[in-house]
């Protein structure tokens, strides 16, 4: 049996948050620390000098959580997954964005995985699961 940390990222419509550019362009003062966090992420994700300024935030810092979780419980793998309940997977578009950006194979359709390879020594997935729309009912 193997340790497999999962993180999560809830939705219905709304989006992953700003894109990177417009959220380092909210504190360009050096003393935010955003410059400095965003290259962390990238070194963690393994896509340094890559253009990042079109991709949601979230989608960066939740993947990241994956594998900071999964190193610090020595795991081999960690999964990153969008619980989405959109019955138009609003926002999917910005997650094959951010596939693309990690080189990541598979995933294209939703219900379905992608592998991004190893980052660190922890294989890394993604994932897109279509929540069932009577869960949205009251």
């Amino acid at each position: 049996m193997q340790l497999i940390p999962i993180t999560v990222e809830g939705k219905v419509d709304e989006d992953f948050d700003e894109l990177v550019g417009d959220w380092i362009e909210k504190s360009a003062s050096p003393r935010s620390g955003k410059s400095r966090r965003l290259t962390y992420l990238q070194k963690l994700l393994g896509i340094e000098n890559r253009y990042v300024k079109e991709i949601r935030y979230q989608l960066l810092h939740r993947t990241a959580s994956a594998l900071i979780l999964a190193e610090r419980f020595n795991a081999y793998s960690a999964v990153m997954l969008v619980h989405s309940f959109s019955q138009s997977d609003e926002h999917f578009d910005d997650y094959l964005d951010f596939l693309d950006l990690l080189d990541a194979e598979g995933g294209d359709n939703p219900d379905s995985v992608a592998i991004a390879g190893n980052k660190n020594g922890i294989d890394l997935y993604l994932a897109w699961v279509r929540g069932e729309e009577r869960f949205l009912r009251k």
